[in-house]
């Protein structure tokens, strides 16, 4: 097990190509300390056939990962929950996991569809954290922690000279 430091979203970025890759123990180690902040339950580091048992609360967060739990794990993205809103972070920009509609069908679910992560890096479990750490702060906004991104996203920055 890895005891992952906080960083910001700008060092996550500015480290992009040194991070190492974020297993279950380690995220679940990190996001215990939240458990029951303002509210929020946290409901676990899953696989993505898992979220079909997974209780539903008024506000809650996980992270789950694009694999099923008979694979290894590829990709983690990050879902909060409050009240009748649910917000999906994954740092490739694709669509919520189909597991992930199909369990919040009652919600409005909000994503970002913008790559932020280049794909040869392994910065996913810290975005994820950091959206987590972001949204159950609730004094910023969604759109907020996705332009945050966007300004020090590695993706977009033009070289200069």
């Amino acid at each position: 097990m890895v005891k992952i430091k906080k960083y910001s979203i700008k060092e996550i970025f500015d480290n992009e190509d040194i991070l190492k890759l974020t297993y279950n123990v380690d995220l679940i180690e990190y996001l215990k300390k939240y458990d029951g902040k303002k509210g929020y339950v946290f409901t676990g580091v899953l696989m993505r056939d898992e979220i079909v048992n997974m209780p539903i609360h008024d506000k809650q967060f996980f992270i789950v990962n694009y694999d099923k739990s008979t694979q290894e794990g590829s990709h983690w993205v990050a879902v909060v929950k409050n009240k009748d809103k649910v917000y999906h972070f994954g740092s490739f920009g694709l669509p919520p996991l189909q597991e992930v509609k199909a369990r919040f069908s009652r919600y409005k679910i909000y994503y970002s569809d913008t790559p932020m992560q280049l794909t040869t890096s392994s910065i996913c479990g810290y975005l994820c954290l950091k959206f987590i750490e972001w949204m159950i702060q609730e004094k910023r906004s969604f759109y907020e922690f996705l332009s945050k991104c966007m300004t020090h996203s590695n993706r977009y920055k033009k070289d200069v000279g």
